[in-house]
């Protein structure tokens, strides 16, 4: 895929909040839910804590390598993508370090919780081993490992096989979510920020598209799996008010505040690293003519622009730029008398560089 000449794609010039706070959420949820489980087992303040960083850390090292290892494609279609896609695996691979090093330097923590049993040195071991593959820049060991090691967490926190069944979906889910998140905020957007061309936004598209149908079985798995554990717990609905059954409130609070914001913000339109785009439908690849009238009259300014829109062929977007206040009024006139469809207005800057922008498409 090329791009036809005169396109302008728009880039954004930081990460979007709302992924921020999403990647926030999902964290302090899996703590919650983490320091609910660990009391329930008995575990100390320092083991609790413990418990929790060798969870969030594996669930980020199973997401984290499922995008390399299963998202992100060599998009064989897409001519002029190759810069974006070998950029994306070399800051995956300075990130996966990091996060393997962590791994590793943790791991050890799994001895001192007595409640795992036998299992604590193999979990530590596998841990281990989990950390070097990330570092390695091994993705699909790394995302195999991340999965025994989940296995093994599961087996040993819950008794019976309907219970292990739930808790391995629980930890899969979020590990996927949380892991992608990571990545969407440290290697796809800002990459695809410093890769401003066609092809390089359609390729990072189709890997948040991937990454949003993830989303879309974990988010419900996760929600419906934490109510079938939590369930199980035969307490009375007024117990869930005090202390520790009240993190389990806390938690689906913040689970259903994610919903929201995957439904406000699925990486969508507010949350692309370009402008506007990110389903690759919303991708309307049409060539755009700059008219630059910030410094002309309104009335000469549409002289002009009729001038312009005149001379381009049909299916060209026209960028308009106005000072003029009167120009939301007449700028919609003059494309009804003519024709043309306002795909787009727009203020932008500060008083007193403040102007109008208007995208005007030729039928």
């Amino acid at each position: 895929m090329t791009a036809p000449p005169g396109l302008v794609v728009e880039v954004r010039q930081e990460v979007p909040l709302l992924p921020k706070v999403a990647f926030a959420l999902i964290s302090l949820a899996s703590l919650l839910g983490a320091l609910f489980t660990g009391l329930h087992l008995g575990l100390a303040p320092g083991a609790l804590a413990w418990r929790w960083l060798l969870l969030w850390l594996s669930a980020l090292a199973l997401g984290f390598a499922a995008w390399r290892a299963l998202y992100l494609r060599e998009e064989r279609d897409l001519e002029g993508a190759e810069a974006f896609l070998e950029e994306e695996r070399g800051v995956w691979r300075k990130r996966a370090w990091g996060l393997g090093v962590a791994l590793v330097l943790s791991a050890p923590l799994a001895l001192s919780l007595s409640y795992l049993g036998p299992l604590k040195g193999l979990l530590s071991l596998t841990t281990l081993t989990l950390g070097g593959a990330l570092a390695l820049g091994w993705p699909r060991m790394a995302l195999g490992l991340a999965g025994g090691v989940f296995v093994l967490w599961a087996w040993a926190d819950t008794s019976g096989l309907l219970a292990f069944a739930l808790r391995l979906l629980h930890f899969l889910a979020f590990g996927l979510w949380l892991g992608g998140a990571l990545f969407n905020l440290t290697v796809n957007v800002p990459v695809g920020m410093r890769h401003p061309q066609v092809p390089a936004v359609v390729a990072g598209a189709r890997q948040l598209e991937r990454f949003r149908f993830v989303v879309r079985l974990a988010l419900p798995t996760v929600l419906l799996t934490g109510l079938l554990m939590a369930s199980a717990y035969r307490v009375p609905l007024e117990a869930f008010r005090l202390f520790p059954f009240s993190l389990i409130g806390l938690k689906l609070l913040l689970l259903v505040a994610l919903v929201v914001i995957f439904l406000t913000c699925p990486l969508y339109r507010q949350c692309s690293p370009v402008k506007g785009v990110c389903r690759l439908e919303d991708l309307k690849v049409k060539p755009l003519h700059r008219l630059d009238n910030r410094g002309t009259p309104c009335a000469l300014g549409l002289i002009r622009a009729t001038e312009v829109m005149e001379a381009l062929p049909s299916g060209v977007v026209l960028e308009l730029l106005s000072k003029d206040v009167y120009a939301p009024y007449e700028v919609r006139a003059w494309a009804g008398k003519y024709g043309y469809r306002i795909l787009k207005q727009e203020q932008r800057g500060i008083f007193p560089f403040r102007y109008y922008r208007f995208l005007v498409e030729k039928p």
